[in-house]
């Protein structure tokens, strides 16, 4: 049950990465590793700092999908 629900969610997401993809704006859903380098050099938080960094790593893992 839980395996399917993954397939699911696994299909939907490379769905949805597909229009993502062919958008105009692929860069804002693939952003480069320098636009994560430069938040980290504005001087934010550690809090907000790590969870930009876990949520640009699911965005390059969306990426390499």
């Amino acid at each position: 049950m839980l395996f399917r629900v993954y397939n699911l969610y696994k299909s939907m997401s490379s769905l949805a990465w597909g229009f993502i993809k062919n958008s105009a704006t692929p860069s804002l859903a693939c952003p480069s590793e320098s636009v994560s380098w430069q938040r980290r050099l504005d001087g934010k938080s550690f809090e907000k700092l790590k969870m930009e960094t876990e949520h640009h790593r699911v965005l390059r893992w969306n990426c390499s999908v």
